[in-house]
């Protein structure tokens, strides 16, 4: 009785481990490259600034959209309130409604959040105030859609070298930690519970067979990194 609950203890182990390494993959790292890693390459195109208001509670600085999408929106205002950062726009006189994307940076030039906005407009001239992640610092604001005119303005990103080099390290020893710990667990099985003795389930072989299949995966993660390298987030 004893030894069946020691084998349901380590196909417990085994499964937990292999649950936590699919979830390292699926979620841990996809967020620490594709979300954290995001810079933004297009810092130079920023939109000009044209006043800046200093407040007891907080700033504004007053901005000027592309060439583009001056006939729609006249300016916008990034401000800070209460300690909440938001966004404004002033839009063209006539204009009736907006579709337009926030991209927020923070002070690292890294994508924290993209605000979509949709806004019947009526008859007033100023959007809705929208509220922006605390760490931003400075956005890229992307008009969408202006009445029934469309825009296409993509906002290319580069993922983090740094990150990915993190991230190929982790891949690398995370795969050989799990390749040896299936092997310690389907060993005992294979040789204890079934009685069979196979040579490639020699510690060295298995040490070898663990590294070499790290350093393939390690390898296609680069692979992956140099084949995305630069990402268009909108359409």
């Amino acid at each position: 009785m004893e030894l069946v609950v020691a084998y349901i203890a380590k196909a417990v182990l085994l499964i937990t481990s292999i649950v936590l390494y699919v979830y390292l993959f699926s979620k841990i790292i996809p967020t620490f490259i594709m979300k954290a890693g995001l810079k933004n390459k297009n810092v130079t195109t920023c939109d000009r600034g044209l006043k800046k208001f200093i407040y007891p509670d907080g700033r504004c600085v007053l901005y000027e959209p592309e060439l583009a999408a001056r006939r729609y929106v006249k300016s916008y205002a990034l401000y800070t309130e209460g300690g909440y950062k938001y966004i404004r726009c002033k839009a063209a006189e006539g204009v009736g409604n907006l579709w337009y994307d926030v991209y927020a940076f923070d002070n690292r030039n890294k994508l924290v959040d993209v605000v979509w906005v949709a806004e019947e407009l009526g008859l007033a001239r100023y959007t809705a105030a929208v509220a922006l992640p605390p760490q931003t610092s400075y956005v890229r604001f992307v008009l969408r859609q202006a009445d029934n005119d469309y825009f296409s303005n993509k906002i290319l990103l580069g993922y983090s070298k740094v990150r990915y080099a993190i991230c190929s390290v982790i891949v690398a020893v995370s795969t050989f930690i799990e390749s040896m710990f299936m092997y310690v667990i389907l060993r005992d099985f294979i040789l204890n519970a079934f009685g069979l003795n196979i040579g490639i389930l020699n510690p060295f072989i298995m040490f070898l067979v663990s590294i070499g299949i790290a350093a393939i995966i390690t390898v296609f993660t680069i692979l992956v990194y140099h084949r995305n390298s630069k990402k268009v987030i909108n359409k």
